[in-house]
């Protein structure tokens, strides 16, 4: 599996101005662009989910107010905006955190072993700021399901970079999880390496007030968790699935992972 590299556009891209969306519509243009253009080539499809992350303003206050300088819909018609889309809609928590206490492990099962690594895209409104590369860490197969259980940290070398942004809600990170070919003697595919697994993470502020004295954060609740009592590696938990069926979110598991489908059946 290849190392981990890092490449930024700007490394103040984050602090940099651009136009902010001002209305509803300019929004979902922003983010339609991103998905149908700004984000597939011509020979992959664009990600077909969106991961919602609930975060609580930062105590400066700064990404209350752009909440309310750029008024965003509200969280049924955003979600059913995309449904209607065909993306399948993913909320990371029941209840809104600050960044800080987050801890950005996505858990993955997989059919079959795979040899892949994660790749990140983030995006300001439609600009490119920042992509890098992460292995995928195996766990071992899961001993009650036909299923091989890996890992990966979201954006690891920017994730504590944007712990510090005040405004993530013009923020979108484009997640995909290709083939690592680079210990394959088989020659590259023309088209680039084959993408096994594709999703998008959004940020959305809650207008919850914050406690009168700002709480001091230290290191984070998982996306993925094991609960006190249980060992086995079948316990890993994130309230992220994903049928490989017929893609669609499905909370009825009281263990679940983004599932990926078994791509290698098919033609490389």
């Amino acid at each position: 599996m290849s190392q981990r590299s890092a490449l930024s556009a700007d490394e103040s891209c984050s602090d940099r101005s651009s136009p902010a969306p001002t209305t509803p519509t300019e929004v979902h243009t922003t983010l339609q662009t991103l998905l149908y253009r700004g984000l597939a080539s011509s020979t992959e499809s664009p990600p077909n989910s969106i991961v919602f992350i609930d975060l609580l303003p930062s105590p400066s206050g700064s990404a209350s107010k752009s909440f309310v300088d750029y008024p965003m819909p509200s969280s049924n018609e955003d979600e059913h905006m995309w449904t209607e889309r065909g993306l399948n809609v993913v909320k990371i928590s029941p209840h809104p955190r600050h960044i800080s206490e987050i801890d950005p492990t996505v858990t993955f099962t997989s059919p079959t072993p795979i040899t892949a690594v994660s790749v990140f895209s983030v995006y300001l409104n439609d600009d490119l700021v920042h992509s890098e590369e992460a292995p995928l860490k195996s766990h071992g197969q899961l001993t009650m399901e036909n299923a091989h259980l890996y890992s990966t940290h979201l954006l690891p070398d920017y994730w504590a970079k944007m712990c510090q942004m005040s405004d993530l809600s013009r923020h979108t990170i484009v997640h995909r999880v290709v083939e690592d070919r680079s210990s394959s003697s088989s020659l590259p595919s023309p088209s680039g390496p084959k993408v096994l697994f594709s999703t998008m993470y959004r940020f959305k502020y809650s207008t919850q007030s914050l406690p009168l004295q700002p709480t001091e954060f230290h290191a984070c609740s998982d996306f993925v968790t094991a609960p006190a009592d249980k060992h086995s590696l079948e316990y890993f938990d994130s309230v992220l699935s994903i049928s490989p069926s017929d893609c669609y979110y499905s909370d009825s598991k009281p263990q679940t992972f983004y599932e990926l489908p078994s791509w290698n059946n098919g033609p490389h």
